[in-house]
């Protein structure tokens, strides 16, 4: 079954860790709703996965669990995030959840938000599946793009290639299964513990400002 909640009109600052974090297992779909909320200065002490606005995440087993987070993030300020303002490593709609009759699934849809002074991407989108990207103000992202996050980044397994500093930022990547993690570009698939090509994706950006973003 579909699992669905709202994430609404909270202010989430200054936490050590990333201000909204949501995993999944497996088959487990989510939909949630984060509309309304300040979500600012979060990750003061965190790795660099622990750092970011909002991160998804998630493990599987085989390529056709029927994993998804989808929802409507609306009219959010994520601001000043010391790692990625948003940052998807889960799949948003899974494309086998698509074939099978009964089978709930909801699309993720970000619009309408500040995205700003985020100390690396605006938004990386490394999971697969349907991302709309609409009306959004996506600018003055990369801020920490040099020395302040090298030692975060080699730690979490990232180089510094992996981090553009852009407004929207969209990867192919490679993952473990086990673990979900995003493994550093350099990795080959020979050399990858149990790697895991990123699900076919399809994302859709109309109508956003984005400026002012050091690697644009």
């Amino acid at each position: 079954s579909l699992t669905t909640f709202d994430i609404q009109q909270n202010n989430i600052s200054t936490n050590a860790l990333n201000g909204i974090s949501l995993n999944i297992q497996g088959d487990a779909r989510l939909n949630v709703d984060v509309s309304h909320n300040v979500i600012d200065a979060n990750g003061t002490r965190g790795t660099l996965t622990q750092m970011n606005g909002i991160i998804t995440n998630e493990i599987f087993n085989d390529p056709t669990d029927l994993r998804q987070i989808g929802g409507m993030w609306l009219a959010n300020r994520i601001t000043n995030n010391r790692g990625y303002g948003v940052q998807l490593n889960a799949t948003t709609t899974n494309i086998f959840t698509e074939a099978i009759p009964g089978i709930q699934h909801s699309e993720l849809a970000i619009n309408g938000n500040l995205i700003d002074r985020n100390g690396l991407d605006g938004i990386e989108f490394n999971g697969g599946g349907t991302l709309t990207i609409d009306s959004n103000t996506i600018t003055n992202n990369g801020q920490n793009a040099a020395n302040p996050l090298v030692n975060q980044q080699l730690a979490s397994g990232n180089t510094l290639e992996d981090d553009n500093n852009v407004g929207i930022d969209i990867q192919s990547v490679m993952r473990d299964t086990t673990t979900g993690v995003v493994l550093a570009q350099s990795t080959t698939p020979e050399g990858a513990p149990q790697p895991q090509s990123a699900s076919p994706k399809v994302v859709n950006i109309y109508r956003n400002i984005i400026q002012g973003n050091l690697g644009d």
